[in-house]
């Protein structure tokens, strides 16, 4: 995907579909989802544009229902480690990163953070089944 505006419509529509689809079955259900709005800012720079603010609204629709946000993370050098160059070269690692902590930091969304060399899997089960 590349940054034309084309493209950027069709990403829009995707993310504004997952809304409606949240808004619909939310209450009744809990859904888990890998990968939302977020990452397409984190990831937008490498597409040739930026897309921090035009999701706002859509985070200010999650943040009015019950939502939780968990944010797995490990540190920079561990993430490097990892990497096998397929979609990011280790210097666009550090972008990504940054990019994320820019976005969690100003987050209004109920945001839990999870480290994989801090937290114990059991404290990311029990933040789930407490706010269930």
């Amino acid at each position: 995907i590349n940054g034309n505006k084309v493209l950027q419509k069709e990403i829009d529509s995707y993310y504004n579909d997952m809304l409606k689809f949240f808004q619909i079955f939310g209450e009744k259900y809990n859904i888990i989802v890998d990968r939302f709005f977020m990452s397409e800012y984190v990831y937008s720079f490498l597409r040739g544009y930026t897309s921090y603010g035009r999701y706002i609204e859509i985070e200010k629709k999650i943040k009015k229902l019950k939502h939780l946000y968990i944010f797995c993370i490990d540190d920079l050098q561990n993430i490097r480690k990892r990497l096998n160059n397929d979609y990011i070269n280790e210097y666009q690692v550090l972008e990504v990163y940054e990019n994320f902590r820019f976005y969690n930091d100003r987050s209004i969304l109920n945001l839990k953070e999870y480290n994989f060399n801090k937290n114990k899997i059991e404290e990311v089960l029990q933040w789930v089944l407490n706010f269930s």
